[in-house]
């Protein structure tokens, strides 16, 4: 006979220690909402923890994160450390948000005289832990100084070691900000390349920072294909969250457009939408929209200051498309205007952002280097997985955005 399921306080003792302890649910979830947990090395940690041992005069500092069962070690500056079993660190006594965890003596302290760190080869005799703050005051890590000799620490060095913490909290603040931006502009771009009938498509955007402001969009409907590429001046959060405002503006005026209004009166429509916002950031954008007649081939172009879209034909041969328009936010009375060309069957469009074209204008071949890419075959999505790799291999210092479009040569 099978035995009764447990009272509910049965279950509870065997939950694990953090779904029992509110307090310590919600440490652990803006741990985690940090999103930094188990990410490489940063040169802007590092930077940290080395001016802390040496303005303070310790043997090694740690930039340390209380997990679920572990201490993890975003930086580490005297010692080669990545994590240990969380009750055995001196960060997981820190718990006090208004002050920093002082032990003068590890050995005649009964929090810490047991610890590895103190019973082991690292001999730790002092120990001084800063809490690092969260937006709301919560503990998320810690600033741990560690020395093998007792001592104590001046009100200058108190003062030191809570400005060190502070600068460890915003980093550790905008890189959860950025994560988070990361995501929904990561969420904003197209999922898949549409599937069009003659055609082959693929696109990449490769924000130089966590986020930036490229992007680019897909527009779908029947016999038609419309795509966009837009670049916001600058880099960064800032930068990212014009552009999904330049997104959502581009989108709801092709909505609003029938199929052969002029794609410069869009250009103006979106221009009318942004003037007030791009004035107040003194920001501007280039944007270029295309608009595909499946059936034709015929490819209808505004160009608004991008300027960087190739044509190459199948047997060859390349021009560049270019437009006479001013960048979004430039004057206020621009004017944009549709030109027109034909996507024969074999040939490409490879339309980039500025990233890409400086990267490819520093080398002597200039944009001949993506003209060539493209006589080698491949497909789109072959084109910008080398467009990845290339950026990649050469350190891309801007945002870099690629849009590859091919017809079918049968």
């Amino acid at each position: 006979m099978n035995a009764p399921p447990p009272p509910p306080a049965a279950l509870l003792t065997r939950a694990p220690e953090v779904l029992r302890d509110p307090a310590e649910a919600a440490r652990q979830l803006a741990v985690d909402s940090l999103g930094i947990l188990d990410t490489p090395r940063e040169e802007r940690f590092d930077r940290i923890t080395r001016l802390a041992r040496q303005v303070l005069g310790v043997d090694f500092v740690t930039i340390s994160l209380v997990d679920r069962d572990r201490t993890w070690f975003k930086s580490v500056a005297g010692l080669d450390l990545e994590e240990m079993p969380r009750e055995q660190t001196f960060c997981h006594l820190v718990s006090d948000p208004s002050r920093p965890l002082l032990i003068r003596d590890a050995r005649r302290d009964a929090r810490s005289a047991d610890l590895p760190a103190v019973t082991g080869e690292l001999g730790v005799r002092f120990y001084a832990g800063h809490p690092v703050l969260d937006q709301q005051g919560g503990i998320v890590a810690t600033l741990c100084l560690y020395d093998a000799h007792t001592r104590d620490l001046t009100r200058e060095q108190l003062d030191i070691l809570a400005d060190l913490a502070s600068w460890t909290a915003e980093e550790l603040t905008a890189s959860a900000e950025s994560q988070n931006a990361r995501q929904v502009q990561t969420a904003l771009l197209p999922e898949c390349a549409p599937e069009v009938p003659g055609y082959e498509i693929d696109g990449l955007c490769m924000p130089a920072r966590a986020v930036g402001g490229d992007f680019y969009d897909y527009q779908l409907a029947p016999d038609h294909l419309g795509i966009t590429l837009g670049d916001v001046m600058g880099k960064g959060t800032g930068a990212a969250l014009l552009s999904v405002g330049v997104r959502s503006y581009v989108r709801a005026s092709a909505d609003l457009a029938g199929r052969d209004d002029d794609l410069g009166d869009l250009l103006g429509r979106v221009a009318r939408s942004l003037d007030t916002d791009l004035h107040r950031t003194s920001s501007f954008v280039t944007l270029l929209q295309l608009a595909v007649d499946v059936p034709t081939g015929v490819v209808r172009v505004a160009d608004a200051g991008h300027g960087l879209c190739l044509h190459v034909r199948a047997d060859g041969t390349a021009t560049r498309v270019t437009g006479d328009g001013l960048p979004i936010g430039i004057l206020r009375d621009a004017e944009w205007h549709e030109s027109r060309l034909v996507l024969q069957p074999g040939d490409v469009l490879l339309a980039f952002s500025d990233g890409l074209g400086d990267m490819v204008m520093g080398h002597a071949a200039g944009l001949g280097l993506l003209v060539d890419l493209v006589r080698t075959g491949l497909s789109p999505r072959g084109l910008v997985d080398e467009v990845r790799r290339f950026c990649t291999a050469e350190l891309a210092l801007d945002d870099v955005t690629v849009v590859a479009l091919r017809r079918d040569a049968a």
